[in-house]
């Protein structure tokens, strides 16, 4: 019973918060042809204070009450433009080699390129054996400085399909 308790309290606190979260503005996720055009959005769509950059990079703020929020945005490799996310989840085909090359919010996001269907390091560290020949590095990366502390984004960093040399050697933007 009192399990239940604890339990059902915790769920109905989670439910709280996120009732009264700021609300995601996916209007403003992309893509976009320009750095005006991001900033352009998130202008039109602010209701907190918000610093936006690019490939880690600041490229303006807008003004707003509340907390201060950060956004990021990639340049895709694809050449779709400036997005939030420049892919979801495993790609292929095309597609794929364009993906190795883009940055991305979460490193999840990162390992997702591939579908987890390889042994996945993090910062050149083992954090997933999966016991193939293929291996995916993915690396942290710290951009400038923003209200939370410097901005962190993840690249692909290497990519060893098993069969010859890394098909990518890449670095932080």
């Amino acid at each position: 019973m009192k399990i239940k308790t604890v339990v059902y309290g915790v769920l109905s606190s989670l439910a709280l918060c996120a009732a009264f979260a700021a609300p995601a503005s996916a209007a403003c996720e992309g893509p976009f042809a320009t750095v005006a055009a991001v900033m352009a959005c998130q202008t039109a769509n602010a209701t907190h204070p918000t610093e936006v950059y690019v490939d880690g990079g600041k490229v303006g703020q807008v003004s707003g009450s509340g907390s201060p929020l950060v956004r990021q945005y990639f340049n895709c490799a694809s050449g779709i433009g400036i997005a939030a996310t420049c892919n979801h989840g495993q790609v292929s085909g095309q597609a794929f080699f364009p993906a190795l090359h883009d940055g991305y919010s979460r490193s999840g996001d990162a390992f997702a390129v591939v579908g987890y269907d390889s042994n996945l390091y993090l910062d050149d560290v083992l954090v997933l054996d999966r016991g193939k020949q293929s291996s995916l590095g993915v690396k942290t990366c710290h951009g400038d400085q923003s209200v939370n502390g410097r901005v962190t984004y993840f690249v692909v960093e290497f990519y060893v399909d098993g069969f010859g040399p890394p098909l990518l050697d890449h670095d932080c933007f």
